[in-house]
């Protein structure tokens, strides 16, 4: 064999080599390939299944602050906004006619509405009737107790006030025509608070007991009504 044999030899035997690892190296871009394309399916569905989930908790959340709303108690006395409060007498009265008289004894005076704190009984009573019975809290135990315990005492505090008032006596000549309520001494909480704080009995002044004797007069001309 001579040297040009031998090189042509050592140079197939590499061309075969060469071709060889080409091969395998065209054969893991081939693998990386469809792996990558396969990776980017995954990637691509999962951010759609998140897109999905987050979607889903949106609504999930703003069904909760619903519920969370709607739930909420609200005080008929403490009411500021107008629009609210004639949405909820027009519900509550809706509810009375449809719920609260249905029940014997459930009477209710001509001047009901002219009474804040009659109005606060039965509103928070449709309060408790509501949570009793909603879909996302309804309960046995609240219905029981509804019926049970609240209902009739609201009934029989009403019952004092159907019986004892009607809407003549809030006529400008009636007897229950009343000035807006006013805490006794209210103007002295500062004073007061601060003696307490610091350990000492708040002795009243001249100036208090002169308030507090118009005060007094106030009320004995109220409850003797």
């Amino acid at each position: 064999m001579t040297g040009a044999d031998s090189v042509v030899d050592v140079t197939r035997e590499l061309a075969v080599a060469v071709g060889r690892e080409l091969g395998r190296v065209t054969y893991c871009l081939n693998d990386a390939d469809e792996w990558a394309i396969g990776v980017e399916a995954q990637v691509n569905e999962l951010g759609d299944l998140l897109t999905a989930l987050a979607a889903d908790v949106k609504a999930l959340a703003a069904r909760v602050g619903k519920q969370d709303t709607d739930a909420a108690p609200s005080s008929w006395l403490l009411a500021a906004d107008g629009r609210r409060a004639v949405a909820d007498l027009v519900d509550l009265t809706g509810w009375l006619r449809r719920v609260y008289l249905r029940y014997p004894g459930a009477v209710l005076p001509s001047c009901w509405a002219w009474h804040p704190g009659v109005v606060e009984e039965l509103w928070w009573l449709r309060q408790a009737h509501r949570e009793a019975y909603a879909p996302t809290a309804r309960s046995v135990a609240l219905a029981g107790d509804w019926h049970d315990r609240l209902r009739p005492g609201v009934v029989a505090r009403l019952a004092v006030v159907a019986r004892d008032c009607d809407l003549s006596r809030h006529t400008a000549n009636g007897d229950r025509i009343q000035d807006p309520p006013v805490v006794p001494l209210a103007g002295e909480a500062e004073w007061i608070a601060i003696h307490w704080v610091n350990g000492g009995t708040p002795l009243p002044t001249p100036d208090q007991l002169a308030q507090a004797r118009v005060t007094d007069q106030r009320h004995r001309r109220t409850t003797s009504n």
